[in-house]
């Protein structure tokens, strides 16, 4: 077994002596554990067994990610990691022998990459803008459709390993091997349904590019799928024509001026849409032409009329969407979508959509806007023949839309569309169905102002990405620290944000046989638990109930709060424990309102000496005031994991 408490000593000594580089708030904590261990007379004791059964009990558990997961690796705690331990569960109070911290706190940087070809699309709600061109400032889109400022970038990085990852529909992308990529597999599917016997684990989850390239089929089949975007959140825009009208005009309009062709059972319809959208349609001679506006004559009516405006968006005599018009609201991009479809729309008995054009600029233009919209479309060439006569290519676009989303409206058309189905359907998703290794390529990293790290890049809008130890101690509160009953909660505002520590927790009790034939453990969907005591381990999202009486709880991502309410329920539960644990894992965030910050700042108080609290403990893991924060020695002083499970060359870029 390992000498854990010398470990932790000798890492104590040499981050004081500087030999390791810290902060000053790592400084001054290491500083107190040798001073009480040191102290001639002091009301606490450190107990060596204590501590070392702690992280022995932890270095027996499994990874639950990468690799290491796959080959069923046990953790191994770097030196930084049993200080904290040995903290937590080595020192007692020498009255009562219990525990001397009841509340615990790890600060430590996020770890973010995300390498992509510098050549990727990247949507910005101006317009379309290469990866190698985004600028810290820069707006980009989540996967959920919501903006995302851009607060860091790399330079350009080269001698990367690279792959091609290709979805079902054609898109391409190129990322490096430890690019985050958020897949629903087959895996997480058989989880879900607890094919056998795994009803535990995420759904979807977490992979670096390696790893889709490493298991890119299962069964046969293709293993992984990426859910589609919802629709891209930009701001409303002032037209010189409606998106409706415009839509309707670019289908079956005159490509020389303000006419449409309109059919007998739509004409009503048609006008009504038009006149209520200020562009009031006109009878002309012919049997299914009508005019756009009032026909006036006089200087200013030419100039503001509808055939002047398309000279002035560029599409008269030159029929595309013009770049702003797939950039508007959200509204007015369905307008447009509305417009196109009523002109040259269908909607089949199944339910699918589709938009037929003779334009291949128009075609391309409608697949991103029905991509911007978060539609899953396809497109097939062809040629057209109007009574047997070959007109040149057509292509047709489908996508499947239901009744809650109209994407026309024409009534009879819109009659067509399906009711929202019960369940996602394949439409929700698509497919990855290679990841090839290539010739490394110049690849570059932004991060964004959001936990999760995810944007959308290329063309099509693919998502793509940015706590084993709270887990483990988890585990070790539930199983091994002698609290019969023990109740321990991963708590937080949401429950995916709960499940980042449960979740991890329940992969390695699941993966554990011996854990589980030696504590009795259960693990189930909803929780851990030991029949034998009662004890349990469970998601707790918002306050527990009346009852509730945690021995430990862990709230996960801390600067995420906005109040303290869940917090103080928690440790007001724990009044009936003897000695509970309040442990507090987060990345930096920036709210300075919430809880996170205000613990922050007692912590550091504690540590600086101006304020006594012998019940917190904390590591801060972050740069000095006066730090160049891009040199190798801060980078060294913020992650204590540097050059292990964070790389230098990443940090360096």
């Amino acid at each position: 077994m390992r000498r854990y408490s010398s470990i932790a000593k000798n890492y104590a000594t040499k981050v004081i002596s500087g030999d390791i580089p810290a902060g000053k708030y790592i400084v001054l904590a290491c500083q107190r554990f040798v001073d009480d261990l040191n102290a001639k007379k002091s009301p606490y004791l450190y107990d060596n067994k204590a501590a070392a059964r702690a992280c022995q009990f932890v270095e027996l558990q499994n990874h639950t990610k990468g690799k290491w997961a796959r080959q069923r690796k046990k953790l191994e705690l770097e030196p930084w990691q049993i200080f904290f331990i040995c903290n937590i569960f080595g020192w007692k109070r020498k009255k009562t022998g219990l525990r001397r911290y009841t509340e615990v706190l790890l600060l430590v940087p996020r770890k973010n990459g995300k390498a992509l070809d510098v050549k990727t699309p990247i949507m910005t709600p101006s317009g379309w803008v290469n990866m190698g061109d985004i600028c810290v400032g820069d707006i980009v889109f989540s996967s959920s459709g919501e903006k995302r400022k851009v607060i860091a970038a790399t330079d350009v990085m080269h001698d990367r390993e690279c792959y091609e990852v290709e979805m079902s529909d054609g898109e391409k992308i190129i990322a490096d091997a430890d690019h985050l990529w958020l897949t629903d597999s087959r895996r997480d599917r058989d989880r879900l349904k607890g094919r056998g016997g795994k009803n535990s684990g995420p759904k979807p989850s977490v992979k670096t590019t390696k790893e889709i390239s490493e298991t890119i089929k299962c069964r046969g089949e293709n293993n992984h799928r990426i859910k589609i975007s919802e629709p891209i959140q930009t701001d409303r825009k002032s037209y010189t024509i409606d998106p409706y009208c415009l839509g309707y005009w670019l289908g079956d309009g005159s490509s020389q001026g303000g006419y449409l062709t309109v059919g007998h059972q739509d004409c009503d319809s048609v006008s009504s849409e038009f006149f209520q959208r200020g562009e009031p349609l006109r009878k002309m001679k012919s049997e299914f032409l009508y005019g756009i506006g009032s026909g006036a004559r006089d200087q200013k009516s030419r100039n503001s009329s509808f055939g002047a405006r398309l000279s002035g968006l560029g599409v008269k005599n030159n029929k595309h969407i013009p770049s702003e018009y797939l950039f508007g609201s959200v509204d007015q991009r369905m307008d447009l979508l509305r417009g196109l479809m009523d002109s040259d729309g269908y909607c089949s008995k199944s339910g699918q959509c589709e938009f037929t054009t003779t334009s291949k600029v128009i075609s391309e233009s409608v697949i991103d806007l029905l991509w911007g919209l978060g539609f899953k479309p396809s497109v097939k060439a062809g040629r057209a023949f109007i009574k047997g006569k070959d007109c040149g290519d057509k292509w047709r676009i489908s996508f499947f839309a239901y009744a809650n989303r109209p994407v026309f409206n024409l009534k009879r058309k819109f009659d067509r569309q399906k009711p929202n189905p019960a369940s996602e359907t394949r439409s929700s998703y698509r497919v990855i169905v290679s990841c090839t290794k290539v010739e490394s390529r110049p690849v570059r990293c932004i991060q964004v102002d959001h936990e999760d790290g995810m944007f959308v890049a290329g063309k099509t809008n693919l998502p793509t990405h940015n706590s084993q130890l709270a887990a483990a101690i988890g585990l070790y509160m539930l199983c091994a620290d002698g609290e019969y009953g023990a109740e321990v909660y991963s708590g937080a505002t949401t429950e995916k944000q709960a499940g980042e520590v449960f979740i991890p927790a329940q992969i390695m009790a699941k993966t554990n046989e011996e854990l589980v034939d030696h504590f009795g453990v259960d693990v189930r969907a909803s929780n851990i638990n030991i029949p034998s005591t009662g004890a349990k381990f469970e998601r707790l999202i918002g306050n527990p109930g009346d009852g509730s009486s945690p021995s430990c709880a862990i709230a996960d991502e801390v600067h995420e709060l906005k109040d303290s309410s869940l917090i103080d329920t928690m440790i007001t539960g724990m009044g009936a424990r003897e000695q509970p644990i309040m442990l507090y894992t987060t990345t930096a965030g920036d709210n300075l309102a919430g809880p996170c910050y205000a613990l922050q700042l007692e912590a550091q108080k504690i540590l600086e000496g101006s304020v006594e609290n012998d019940r917190l403990f904390a590591l801060i893991y972050t740069v000095d005031a006066d730090d160049d924060w891009a040199s190798v020695e801060s980078l060294k002083k913020a992650n204590p994991n540097f050059g292990v499970s964070v790389s230098e060359d990443f940090l360096l870029a």
